[in-house]
């Protein structure tokens, strides 16, 4: 099935067909009635050749020559019905025309002349047509060209400024460099002897490394060894640099990543955080965007990376592009932000629970990653985020929940709407929220991104919790937590008890719960669900991975344009997929049998 465009000149080249026939009849009959209709039909033609000439969909390869065959073709007909008219040979009347001969004669003449008047303003409506095409034609290749050259434009000052930076970044290095090197020569002590230094000569390590610092301290251990007063130096700096990474002098990378519901104004929150300007628009699939932060210390510049996934639990599948091994292991910190819609409490605990389990099953994964690549890899891990791997050691909890490992927040948002439900489901939502938080390591906060003083507020907590995690900036935190449910929580890692969470509503059908095993904490859960569920029931009946109408946003938008080639390549490229999976698994089945077997031959 062709375009829309060729289809319509297809009609056009049917009406011409009929326009030459009926000029043919007049050839041989002389019927007034056949040339009237012919030129009525080439009247009505010339706004629909005006309209296609100024479209872009017939200025195509495929649609511009078919056009300009039919721009002549009519202009041949114009011609033809033209010359025809002005033989004044005269013709048959129909027997359908009863009118006397002299009346018949003055109406003809008539319109004779308004039919002459008419071709002629077609024929110059034609020719104005090409010229005002012609003009749009010459204007959009200057646009073009005016575009291109902002772009080199914009682009060429781009690189220089980037390479301005790189010019500074490089004089700062080569400062630090000749400081270092002046300070090792005021402080060269008693040196270890070379046989007893073994130094090894990573590659991968090397590799590792972006830091020129690290790479000129490793060659100069390499080329002299290691005296007592570098050895004392650099314990020092691994320490600052531990207890604080934001200070040190080099530029940092740290991640923030969110999920959640839909909706639930994840896109404000990074604007937020990032300082990014304008109005935010819907965003989907997965979004990056980065911002910078001046260090105190130096004048490099932390960079943040933002990941942002939309479309709620149906676009989960791309939560492992965004958390990987590599961004745990190099990356300062990474911190996870989960949205949860409180204007839909019925989802809201759902929600929470899967991106819960989402997110300590993708940093399991990473974990054993990391693993396999070098065990050394994560005890670096388990180093850099230690204070999120388990509660303090005097919390009375710290036996009972197992923390994500990773600094996880949970933000629930549009709390301006949620305040007026009443007290009662207000509180089953706050304690439901702070048991989900607490078994699992997380903090908590509700917010609301409307412009109001008291939201304002609760804005500048968001930004100073997350920014506490991402750069370790604990002076700033909030320490005191808001456990109140008539107000905004405010619950950070760590303040929260199963004591002063207390017991859920009792529901006949679920058992009270036990805090004494982490291995029930399913169990626990239970009557947790059942209380919640109790009070805010479900409306529909849709899955998470549903938007509303219980249709996923991309079928609504592409059931209303069918095309039925593509759908046909489309289900033939699916079966073509479906029998390459097919394959790839009875392979990999041949490979588990291929080693069983191996094995249990080579056991004695």
């Amino acid at each position: 099935m062709g375009s829309p465009a060729v289809s319509a000149l297809s009609v056009l080249f049917v009406e011409l067909e009929d326009i030459t026939k009926l000029l043919d009849e007049y050839e041989r009959t002389r019927s007034n009635k056949a040339i009237n209709q012919a030129a009525v039909k080439i009247k009505a033609s010339a706004p629909k050749l005006k309209e296609y000439s100024s479209d872009p969909a017939f200025k195509t390869s495929e649609t511009a020559p078919l056009l300009s065959e039919a721009k002549q073709g009519f202009k041949n007909a114009f011609n033809r019905a033209k010359a025809l008219k002005s033989g004044g040979k005269g013709g048959k009347e129909d027997e359908e025309e009863e009118a006397p001969t002299e009346q018949k004669n003055t109406i003809e003449e008539r319109n004779q002349g308004q039919r002459n008047n008419d071709l002629g303003n077609y024929e110059k409506n034609a020719e104005k047509n090409e010229d005002i095409e012609r003009n749009v034609e010459r204007k959009i290749q200057e646009e073009s060209a005016s575009i291109k050259e902002r772009n080199e434009e914009k682009k060429r000052a781009e690189e220089l400024e980037e390479m301005e930076l790189r010019k500074k970044e490089l004089i700062e290095m080569n400062e630090r460099a000749a400081r270092r090197k002046a300070q090792r020569q005021l402080q060269e002590g008693p040196q270890i002897a070379p046989g007893d230094v073994v130094i090894e000569a990573s590659k991968e390590r090397e590799h590792n490394y972006e830091d020129s610092e690290t790479r000129d301290e490793e060659y100069l251990e390499k080329r002299k060894g290691k005296d007592i007063w570098s050895l004392i130096l650099k314990e020092q700096k691994e320490k600052d640099s531990a207890s604080n990474p934001s200070n040190s002098t080099i530029s940092c990378d740290f991640t923030a990543i969110f999920v959640g519901s839909k909706n639930s104004g994840k896109s404000t929150l990074i604007g937020r955080l990032i300082d990014k300007q304008g109005d935010p628009k819907a965003s989907t699939s997965l979004e990056y965007s980065y911002g910078r932060r001046p260090k105190t210390t130096s004048v490099s510049k932390d960079i943040v990376h933002t990941w942002e996934l939309a479309g709620g639990t149906s676009m989960s599948q791309l939560f492992d592009v965004c958390l990987s091994s590599r961004s745990l292991l190099y990356d300062s910190t990474v911190v996870i932000v989960i949205t949860l819609d409180l204007s839909e409490p019925s989802r809201v605990l759902d929600t929470a629970i899967k991106w819960v389990d989402i997110i300590r099953a993708r940093v399991d994964a990473c974990i054993k990653e990391l693993e396999k690549s070098n065990p050394s890899n994560v005890q670096t891990f388990r180093k850099n985020y230690s204070l999120y791997s388990s509660l303090p050691s005097e919390h009375q909890d710290k036996d009972v929940v197992k923390p994500i490992g990773v600094p996880v927040v949970i933000v629930g948002t549009k709390y301006d709407l949620f305040q007026d439900f009443e007290a009662e489901r207000r509180k089953i939502m706050c304690k439901t929220l702070r048991f989900i938080a607490h078994s699992n390591g997380t903090a908590l906060m509700y917010l609301s991104t409307k412009e109001t003083k008291d939201d304002s507020n609760l804005m500048a907590k968001y930004r100073t919790m997350i920014t506490h995690y991402l750069f370790h900036s604990s002076s700033t935190l909030q320490r005191t937590p808001i456990f109140d449910y008539t107000k905004p929580l405010f619950v950070p890692f760590g303040t929260d008890s199963f004591e002063q969470i207390g017991r859920p509503p009792v529901v006949t059908s679920v058992a009270a719960p036990s805090y004494t095993k982490l291995a029930g904490m399913a169990m626990v859960l239970a009557p947790w669900r059942a209380a919640f569920s109790q009070c805010f029931p479900s409306t529909t009946s849709q899955s998470l991975d549903e938007d509303d109408t219980g249709v996923s946003e991309f079928e609504i938008e592409t059931s209303k344009y069918m095309e039925p080639i593509i759908d046909t390549v489309r289900a033939e490229k699916e079966r073509e997929l479906q029998a390459q999976q097919r394959e790839m698994a009875r392979l990999r089945q041949r490979e588990v049998l291929a080693s069983t077997s191996k094995k249990k031959n080579v056991a004695p």
